[in-house]
């Protein structure tokens, strides 16, 4: 049942990351597939090291507690960086407001606050700023 939750997750976490199989493969450093057979279940029994380095890859860490309370993580060193990598990839997905670039150019005039040549940018961030606290105080619809 473990084997099953974990493949469950790796797979979804490949998925919002939009890795292939082989791209995981190649950043766990294991065979692509090792990758698919897990994904599928048919490979129930995989070294814990090899478990940890394919979690890793999508930014998957794991916590270990005592009895205690005492806890470490369980990650590898660039295990942080996949984590940005994922949590940006889950509002890219989940956004549904409008994307500003302060910095993009050739852009219609009447959006002045996308062109950096004709926008003051302390004030472009500002109001960057007034709508996302607008919109964070919105009412939510729960889907």
């Amino acid at each position: 049942m473990l084997t099953t939750q974990i493949a469950d997750l790796l797979k979804a976490t490949r998925k919002t990351l939009r890795l292939s199989q082989k791209e995981l493969a190649g950043r766990a450093g294991v065979s692509h597939r090792l990758v698919a057979e897990v994904e599928r279940g048919e490979r129930p029994h995989v070294s814990f090291e090899t478990a940890l380095r394919l979690l890793g890859a999508v930014g998957i860490s794991i916590r270990l507690t005592d009895p205690l309370g005492t806890s470490c993580e369980l990650d590898n060193p660039s295990g942080e960086a996949t984590a940005r990598a994922v949590r940006a990839a889950v509002r890219r997905a989940t956004w549904q407001g409008r994307q500003i670039r302060l910095s993009q150019k050739g852009v219609e005039e009447e959006d002045a606050l996308t062109n950096a040549q004709g926008a003051d940018p302390l004030a472009a961030v500002a109001l960057v700023s007034e709508q996302a606290y607008a919109i964070g105080d919105a009412p939510r619809t729960v889907r």
